[in-house]
């Protein structure tokens, strides 16, 4: 993580001189330099599997059912979650579950953020 922490500030440092600097000949160099850490940053973020959000994760889910007030989708591994209710649903496409984990393992904790579904 010192690592991401330390490239996002030379890239913040490296844009503040882009900014500043009057000659578009001098800016150059600043702006290769800055190009390349962006990659590197970004490769390593890639090959890693470092997540920038760690709590958020996305679970697919199937409708199950609803009631005046909630919606309920159920996922692979036999968990119920339910949302206020989302009005015309359509319960033959499957849905992907924006969920945060609150940083913790147990899934009962974890809160829906988003419901993702395709269109028919």
């Amino acid at each position: 993580m010192p690592f991401i922490v330390i490239c996002g500030l030379v890239i913040a440092v490296l844009l503040v001189v882009l900014i500043c600097e009057d000659s578009e000949e001098d800016r150059f160099p600043y702006a290769v330099l800055l190009g390349l850490l962006i990659v590197v940053w970004a490769s390593y973020c890639f090959y890693t599997g470092k997540n920038l959000c760690p709590d958020i994760q996305y679970i697919p889910a199937e409708y199950v059912a609803e009631n005046e007030t909630s919606t309920y989708f159920g996922t692979e591994d036999g968990n119920i979650f339910y949302v206020d209710r989302i009005p015309l649903i359509n319960r033959n496409v499957p849905y992907l579950l924006g969920m945060d984990t609150n940083g913790t393992p147990d899934v009962t904790d974890d809160i829906i953020l988003t419901v993702w579904s395709l269109c028919e």
